[in-house]
């Protein structure tokens, strides 16, 4: 968490000194975007546990303002020593980015900015088996399923960098924040799609992405 605050912290701080300098105004380049997010299939090849397939669409507006949707498809185990808890549902993020690099004097297509989205998980949600120790001994249950939706706040940071005409790669640090869940305290999920996980009020993250970008005259 400590390293990724500084990484968030340095990446606003470049930012702000790229947007500080002066340079020719040029004409506004709308443009649509879309993106794949790479880090879902590395985890999940580490760790056959999580699985995530994400995707977006940005509009820039102009030069400075992009409107952004994301969404995707989480599928998460947790294998504890006393309960195994599962969910698997969709998610969806929408907001706006903001560019802090100002246009360049020859076409550029280079992004280093901040954004916010507003994050929306729909998801089935269920505990197959937990054991619980009462007076008379060891105890195995479970939770059935159940259809919950979460509600988030997502703050994010992040670079894109041209690799050649119109293709980009690039990074998102995100700092995510429950707003609600509708599970209730009971069976209350420790993870949420799209957001991560559930254990204190802000959950960090990153991210890396591919995108493709179609210039609209």
């Amino acid at each position: 968490m400590k390293k990724i605050c500084v990484l968030f912290s340095s990446l606003l701080l470049v930012s702000s000194t790229l947007f500080a300098q002066e340079t020719d105004s040029l004409p506004d380049r709308k443009a649509l975007i879309f993106g794949i997010e790479l880090t879902g299939p590395i985890i999940y090849a580490a760790d056959n546990n999580k699985l995530s397939y994400e995707g977006y669409i940005a509009y820039r507006l102009n030069n400075k303002y992009y409107l952004v949707g994301e969404g995707g498809y989480s599928n998460y185990k947790y294998d504890q020593y006393n309960y195994i808890s599962e969910n698997r549902g969709i998610f969806m993020r929408i907001g706006t980015d903001i560019n802090l690099l100002k246009p360049e004097k020859k076409i550029g297509n280079n992004y280093v900015g901040i954004g916010i989205r507003y994050g929306l998980a729909v998801f089935k949600q269920e505990t197959p088996w937990f054991k619980y120790e009462n007076y008379w001994g060891d105890v195995e249950s479970e939770i059935p399923e159940k259809l919950v939706s979460g509600h988030f706040l997502s703050l994010s940071g992040g670079i894109k960098a041209e690799l050649f005409d119109n293709i980009f790669i690039g990074w998102t640090i995100r700092v995510n924040m429950m707003l609600y869940n509708s599970s209730g305290k009971e069976n209350r999920p420790i993870f949420i799609p799209g957001m991560g996980g559930t254990d204190g009020t802000i959950e960090p993250g990153i991210s890396f992405h591919l995108a493709w970008q179609i210039p609209v005259k």
